[in-house]
């Protein structure tokens, strides 16, 4: 019996193509954030130091949550703010993964369109056209239960590997 590896190392090369994306994906909005927080491109500051923390995680499947996930990890940085809660865009992969698996409540999708809102306010705009109050809409009937499951995500995605961000 033979072995061929030809399909082995396609699929490695597929899988690592995909990481080294993700490493200039991270790259990228690294610089972005220096020039934004006016810390010198490409020194040794805390900014530049983040590259360790932007681990994409379940994020890896989506390039425009993993850079808005980037940018925000960046920001917080600059700002001297702790890096160990969820981004948003985690949170909106946590529930867009629920999802497959179960419908989700009212409230749910309501903080999930709301978030979405809050990270992609020009591509909320135009997915939400047709009513541009949904994550409002929302809110005003299960306020309290979407700021319920937030803090349910924050506490239940906490990456105490990442570390305060000082």
């Amino acid at each position: 019996m033979t072995y061929d590896l030809t399909a082995d190392f396609a699929a490695l090369e597929h899988s690592l193509s995909g990481v080294f994306g993700l490493f200039e994906v991270a790259e990228e909005e690294i610089e972005k954030a220096q020039k934004r927080h006016g810390e010198p491109v490409g020194e040794r500051g805390p900014i530049w130091n983040t590259f360790r923390h932007l681990k994409p995680g379940f994020l890896a499947d989506s390039e425009m949550l993993y850079r808005a996930h980037c940018v925000e990890l960046l920001d917080r940085v600059a700002e001297g703010r702790d890096l160990r809660p969820p981004t948003r865009p985690e949170m909106i992969a946590a529930l867009a993964r629920a999802s497959k698996s179960a419908p989700l409540t009212s409230a749910a999708a309501g903080l999930y369109i709301e978030l979405f809102e809050e990270v992609f306010p020009a591509e909320s705009r135009e997915a939400f056209s047709e009513h541009p109050n949904m994550a409002a809409d929302y809110r005003r009937v299960h306020g309290q239960q979407m700021d319920d499951h937030r803090e349910w995500l924050r506490g239940t995605l906490l990456q105490a590997d990442r570390g305060e961000g000082k």
